[in-house]
């Protein structure tokens, strides 16, 4: 399975770890559900794997800091 077919088939995983990453996991809990729909939506219609590479080393980068 090329890398594009993989990040595609994982959309809502991928959608759940870019809002753990940008949540201060308080203030935003009551919109989670939501945000992590839409940003699914969005994912699901972008097939540019350099955005995909860029959140996941965002997210990779982000859970250096909080570890």
């Amino acid at each position: 399975m090329k890398r594009e077919e993989f990040l595609m088939n994982n959309i809502t995983e991928w959608s759940e770890r870019i809002c753990n990453c940008v949540s201060d996991g308080y203030d935003d809990e009551e919109w989670r559900e939501d945000t992590v729909d839409k940003m699914t939506v969005a994912l699901e219609k972008c097939h540019d794997e350099d955005i995909m590479v860029a959140f996941t080393r965002l997210c990779e980068r982000v859970e250096e800091f909080m570890a």
